[in-house]
């Protein structure tokens, strides 16, 4: 385990060096992913997005790392398709 850590932290500049010292608690500073924003957030064939939504999938978009938790029935499973359907438009 500790040699693919190593592995995944070889690269200081890149999105894994950054998950791999966020993973061992270390400071690390905040990075912003460059990426435009779209002007709708929602996925075809999926239910509008609520603004917590909106706001998660947009910080999703922003950031090398996100969590997106909630209770059942929130809509985390259609936040995700949201997000994927983003990503394939990248």
């Amino acid at each position: 385990m500790q040699g693919a850590m190593k592995t995944f932290a070889v690269d200081e500049t890149s999105v894994s060096g950054y998950i791999y010292h966020h993973l061992l608690g270390h400071e690390v500073e905040l990075q912003m992913v460059r990426n435009t924003l779209p002007c709708r957030f929602g996925a075809p064939g999926l239910p509008e997005l609520n603004a917590s939504q909106v706001f998660a999938v947009k910080s999703v978009l922003q950031k090398p790392v996100s969590l997106i938790q909630g209770p059942p029935g929130t809509g985390k499973t259609v936040t995700s398709a949201a997000i994927v359907h983003q990503k394939t438009l990248c």
